[in-house]
């Protein structure tokens, strides 16, 4: 209670401070995954070092999986149509045309 009767309506006036969050480790961990086709090669960036990382078809068949050695990768593809590629939490959509 406020003091007042269980029947009374209760007030309270606060402030709110929005900031500029510029150096957060939550918006440094965004999807920063990225693909794309490069003379004919699956190019893709924003990997971590150890992590596994995925390549399926749209319908869900694994097409390559390996665990990361670097930040970026290179993969032949020869089959033209539309993968996904998973990395950690992060996933991206490819179209090989």
């Amino acid at each position: 209670m406020n003091g007042a009767s269980a029947n009374s309506d209760y007030t309270q006036d606060f402030s709110i401070t929005v900031s500029r969050v510029t150096n957060s480790p939550e918006l440094l961990s965004a999807n920063t995954l990225s693909a794309w086709m490069r003379n004919g090669l699956l190019h893709v960036t924003g990997l971590t070092t150890g992590e596994v990382w995925s390549v399926y078809t749209v319908s869900g068949a694994l097409v390559y999986q390996s665990i990361a050695t670097g930040e970026e990768a290179d993969i032949p593809l020869t089959t033209q149509g539309v993968y996904i590629v998973h990395s950690g939490d992060n996933s991206v959509r490819v179209v090989f045309n």
